[in-house]
């Protein structure tokens, strides 16, 4: 005697016209079923009264390339996507950006990206109708993808203005990572207007995007010569952007032999968890990662209903006011 869900399944597929396996591919959602064709399987399942145990929904989580290290950022934003997919009872499918023709053998509800080398918003909105969210890369919203940004202008004012109440008159910025991601462009322009709008000679330097990733050591030299580079200009305070880079430059002003903050004054990207715990504890700004993943999902939750979205997402940074601030030392 056939189980009663095998029967259904069987009623369904003579009235959608169909095979048995297409019918099952169709009910848990599955790649390969033409959108015609899974909406017969829906009505004739709708028409016999078959009920099945309800499924969880399904997004791609796209991740950088996967010969990219996730560090920090990565890592925090990955964990905080994780914990709101759980609770908004989302299944993530996670994929590399190296990997998005696996979007074709999956079937997924939407997409979620926090690559930020690849734009991928291009690469997939002009190719793939599905809707889209990005987290600190560009939209494209003609194809239903929409970004959800840290707001870096927000981030440099704050540490800009944390500085200049401490008397500091000259101050540089460390850009870490590709100078032409939308971050870092961001956050180089944010930069140059702060010192215009407080009247001060604006010291950046991108190192990151010079340096070599087959030696680790590269960036370290990288970072030593900006510090004195700086130092050579008067430079009293720092800048230094990206998370996974906080603790180098510590390292690099220790080596070249200046103290933190009566030498220089520091500000970092936060490290969760342990940027309150070096000498001295970093003063940071901190990306707020679990309102970016809720602004995520409350974003592509409309695409995937078909609501009306009406711009992307700014989300502020958090200043973390520690121990490596202070004012100019004297005659500087």
């Amino acid at each position: 005697m056939r189980k009663k869900s095998e029967s259904g399944i069987r009623q369904i597929a003579e009235l959608a016209g169909v095979d048995v396996s297409t019918v099952s591919r169709a009910l848990n959602r599955r790649a390969h079923v033409q959108p015609a064709t899974a909406a017969r399987v829906f009505e004739a399942a709708r028409q016999v009264g078959y009920q099945q145990k309800p499924l969880r929904r399904v997004i791609a989580l796209i991740l950088p390339e996967s010969r990219t290290i996730l560090k920090w950022y990565s890592i925090n934003v990955l964990n905080a996507l994780r914990l709101e997919a759980e609770q908004r009872n989302w299944w993530l499918e996670i994929i590399s950006a190296d990997q998005i023709e696996l979007l074709n053998e999956r079937a997924v509800e939407g997409v979620i990206s926090f690559d930020f080398n690849n734009h991928l918003a291009e690469k997939i909105g002009s190719t793939r109708n599905l809707p889209m969210v990005c987290i600190n890369d560009s939209a494209r919203h003609i194809d239903r993808v929409y970004s959800v940004f840290s707001n870096e202008f927000q981030a440099v004012n704050l540490a800009v203005s944390h500085l200049v109440g401490y008397g500091h008159r000259r101050i540089g910025m460390i850009i870490n990572g590709d100078p032409e991601s939308y971050c870092n462009r961001t956050r180089h322009e944010a930069f140059d207007r702060m010192m215009r709008v407080h009247n001060l000679s604006a010291f950046a330097e991108c190192v990151h995007g010079k340096h070599s990733p087959g030696d680790p050591d590269s960036l370290v030299r990288l970072l030593h010569g900006a510090v004195l580079r700086m130092a050579e200009c008067g430079v009293t305070a720092i800048i230094n952007t990206g998370e996974s880079e906080a603790a180098s430059v510590l390292h690099s002003l220790e080596v070249c032999r200046f103290r933190v903050p009566e030498d220089f004054s520091l500000i970092t990207w936060e490290m969760v968890d342990v940027s309150k715990f070096l000498s001295p504890p970093q003063t940071t700004l901190c990306q707020n990662f679990a309102e970016l993943a809720r602004r995520a999902f409350d974003t592509l939750e409309k695409l995937v209903a078909g609501e009306p979205v009406c711009r992307d997402t700014l989300v502020d940074y958090l200043l973390c006011d520690r121990s490596s601030v202070a004012i100019p030392p004297r005659g500087r």
